[in-house]
């Protein structure tokens, strides 16, 4: 089965059922970086009522048996939104199988569902969800963009004391643990550039140039001093070029003023 036709089995269950506005598509469906091993992450926009939310999500076993037995269900719920995550095996997807993930929230608080995700929307019951979607200008977007970023400017300083521990009582694991979670503050300073949101490591080499990924890919073979001071300092690069674009540059002072006492 395409992943056209599994999006296209969920949108007929969804126009069944009136509390649902609409739906749209967001991740590698919408930025042409789609292939086989893609995920489907598709977002469900229901009406403003509470009861709207509950009728809709209620449907979550429904839309999964309309593409097929899922081997593992995950579930979610947060703020104003809920989450259903359908593992699907290789014999019905081969050659991997599919994660599909369905997120459900009320159309006023349907910015939470993919932030700074691109669009494209597949059911639009009345026209609002467009209207909503298109309401997510840049400077929400930006907006975005500055809170993730300014979440791991909090935490690197943290990071970076764990990784010298790390190293100096010899202990790969654990540095290799947390020189992930630097590489994570790379990457999303990284996508910054293009006013995009990257949380982990999941197709952050779009957003890097070929010089940079050699970097990023240094840090893991290696297990050295200089291996952390590479990642500070391409990580304290991204951010002279980010702190006046994303208004964070009291910010990066404070870092760099962490970081010249931990190196």
């Amino acid at each position: 089965m395409e992943w056209h036709q599994v999006v296209e089995r969920i949108v007929k269950e969804l126009e069944g059922e009136p509390s649902v506005e609409g739906a749209f598509l967001g991740g590698s469906l919408v930025t042409d970086t789609w292939d086989e091993f893609s995920d489907i992450d598709m977002g469900v926009a229901t009406g403003n009522a509470e009861t709207d939310l509950d009728r809709a999500y209620a449907l979550r076993s429904r839309l999964a048996q309309a593409v097929g037995e899922p081997i593992h269900v995950l579930e979610k719920a947060w703020d104003h939104s809920r989450m259903t995550s359908l593992l699907y095996g290789k014999t019905q997807f081969p050659p991997i199988g599919l994660e599909l993930d369905i997120f459900f929230g009320r159309l006023q608080y349907v910015s939470e569902l993919m932030p700074g995700a691109r669009f494209g929307i597949v059911l639009d019951r009345s026209g609002k969800l467009s209207r909503e979607l298109e309401g997510l200008d840049w400077v929400r977007r930006r907006e975005e963009v500055r809170r993730d970023m300014a979440a791991q400017l909090i935490t690197f300083p943290f990071d970076l004391n764990h990784a010298v521990k790390a190293h100096a009582r010899g202990d790969v694991f654990n540095y290799q643990f947390v020189m992930e979670r630097m590489r994570a503050a790379i990457f999303s300073a990284a996508a910054s550039r293009q006013g995009a949101v990257v949380r982990g490591s999941k197709r952050a080499s779009l957003y890097l140039s070929d010089p940079e990924q050699q970097v990023i890919l240094r840090s893991y073979c290696e297990f050295s001093r200089q291996a952390i001071n590479e990642l500070v300092h391409f990580y304290l690069s991204l951010l002279d070029q980010a702190r006046s674009e994303y208004d964070i540059a009291g910010e990066v002072e404070h870092l760099q003023a962490a970081v010249a006492e931990l190196s």
